[in-house]
């Protein structure tokens, strides 16, 4: 997949990896992430989803090829809805491209605008 079919992916909301079904807020693509530290994730969004209504989601992946990350990341926040454009929902997308050392956070409209009043 090339970079402009990324950002048409990005664009209409259609992901570059399949969302997890039944939904888990870490996706460990490129099997790096122990037991311990996925159990200590799924905590945090437990409790962040409680107390805020904040959702997020953690994924590794092993590369994104020659995507740009922040496309990449971006096609797999608007695909799996994770946060939302306009603002309504709160949350945020971890990517981390192993292989490609790079990664990404992906930050909802709504997250944007009380992190610069903080």
């Amino acid at each position: 997949m090339v970079s402009s079919q990324v950002t048409a992916l990005s664009q209409t909301g259609q992901s570059p990896i399949p969302l997890p079904v039944p939904f888990t807020p870490v996706v460990d693509y490129a099997h790096v992430i122990n037991p311990e530290t996925r159990k200590q994730l799924e905590s945090i969004y437990v409790n962040l989803k409680q107390r805020a209504d904040i959702e997020f989601a953690v994924v590794t992946v092993d590369t994104t090829g020659d995507q740009d990350i922040f496309e990449y990341s971006l096609a797999v926040a608007r695909g799996w809805g994770v946060g939302s454009k306009g603002g309504e929902k709160a949350g945020f997308l971890l990517l981390v491209a192993i292989k490609d050392r790079k990664y990404f956070t992906q930050v909802s409209d709504h997250l944007e605008a009380i992190s610069t009043m903080v």
